[in-house]
């Protein structure tokens, strides 16, 4: 899988900034494109771009944001993701990784172009309250079995009540 990841290295916190990750196969993993779940508070990430992936044969799940740490990850592009196999198309969720973790936020998200198989499981949108709420998720030409799906049930997109601005529509702008 490409993963973009902060950490608290030698007591140093650095953001991941401007990472872009374009035209890739990725063969027999688990995932294929993943924020997270290493996300130290003070290490934000924005403007973070995955297109034209191919994934065969994953285990798991296409694209993936995971926020456990406190950090923010704002204007993330997952465009032209095609994917044969898999459990869930993807999977958006703040949450914490124990006790003592800050809670993080993610915005601005957009999924485009999106092929996935006929059969998968529901694609998860978490937020973790209503101060830590996920923010504008914008969804366009997302195909399941080949069909654009424009309405979220249709899609299996399940997003939680703290969850703002999840839009779909058949078309890209």
């Amino acid at each position: 899988a490409f993963c973009v990841k902060t950490k608290d290295l030698l007591g140093i916190k650095g953001p991941s900034n401007n990472v872009r990750f374009e035209n890739n196969v990725i063969g027999y993993s688990l995932r294929a494109a993943k924020i997270g779940t290493e996300t130290v508070a003070g290490g934000n990430m924005t403007n973070i771009t995955f297109k034209n992936f191919e994934s065969v044969q994953l285990a798991q799940h296409n694209a993936i944001i995971t926020v456990q740490d406190g950090n923010t990850v704002d204007g993330v592009t997952f465009d032209s993701l095609k994917v044969d196999s898999g459990k869930k198309p993807f999977i958006l969720e703040i949450k914490k990784r124990n006790a003592s973790s800050s809670v993080g936020l993610i915005r601005n998200v957009w999924l485009k172009n999106l092929s996935v198989p006929a059969v998968t499981e529901n694609s998860p949108i978490n937020g973790y309250d209503s101060a830590h709420k996920i923010k504008t998720v914008t969804i366009c030409n997302f195909k399941k079995g080949g069909v654009v799906k424009t309405t979220l049930g249709t899609a299996g997109i399940v997003p939680n009540t703290f969850t703002t601005g999840v839009t779909i529509s058949g078309t890209c702008p």
